[in-house]
């Protein structure tokens, strides 16, 4: 015997919850097939298979948690969100990076340069010689 299901319900837990199907069967004790004769039978939209609900976040809380110095790391870990996601969430927003992030950016860039400028003598000191010995020869 099949259990009834409201619209309503449904519409709850598929849509506003981000159930998925097999969960709904599960909590309600039916099945996955059930379910989703139901979603079609009321005109739910569904998701595509596999595709999970991201965690959605207000843009200007977004921005608050990058001003406060929390890492885009850090906020991806807090929102379950991979950090790629968060990458592109930033990205959307146009928003600079985190203070933390500029200051170990800078670092590093400071670091390629050094590397870079001391390989630079190194060569230029090298060519140097290089030039001396064929003028002595």
């Amino acid at each position: 015997m099949k259990k009834e299901i409201t619209r309503e319900l449904l519409e709850r837990l598929y849509l506003k919850d981000g159930l998925s199907q097999s969960e709904i069967a599960t909590t309600i004790g039916c099945s996955q097939r059930y379910i989703s004769r139901l979603l079609r039978r009321f005109a739910i939209p569904t998701r595509k298979p596999g595709r999970r609900k991201t965690a959605s976040i207000s843009d200007d809380k977004l921005k608050e948690m990058l001003k406060s110095g929390m890492s885009q790391t850090d906020i991806a870990r807090k929102l379950g969100i991979s950090l790629s996601t968060m990458h592109y969430k930033v990205k959307k927003l146009n928003q600079p990076k985190s203070v933390s992030q500029k200051k170990e950016s800078t670092k590093y860039n400071a670091c390629i340069w050094d590397v870079f400028d001391e390989e630079f003598r190194k060569n230029r000191d090298i060519e140097k010689r290089i030039r001396q010995a064929r003028r002595s020869a």
